[in-house]
């Protein structure tokens, strides 16, 4: 399991990709956007998962990117 997202895959994120609401919060790396053509599956830590949970997120709009700064604090 990666614990780490590389720039270019965090600005290809799309809302569809988070995962809240599973008992251990994630986000999904598609394949698509990674170097070595793979996808991951990447744990978020408690802080970021709720941050990431209090953005708006425009979850009517399929394939809407996450915005480019999440506040954390």
């Amino acid at each position: 399991m990666r614990e780490s997202v590389y720039r270019g895959e965090i600005k290809q994120l799309m809302w569809s990709d988070v995962h809240l609401d599973a008992p251990r919060p994630f986000l999904e790396v598609r394949a698509s956007t990674t170097k070595n053509k793979k996808g991951a599956v990447i744990p978020l830590v408690p802080a970021l998962a709720q941050a990431c949970g209090a953005q708006p997120s425009p979850g009517i709009l399929p394939g809407a990117t996450m915005p480019a700064t999440i506040v954390v604090g």
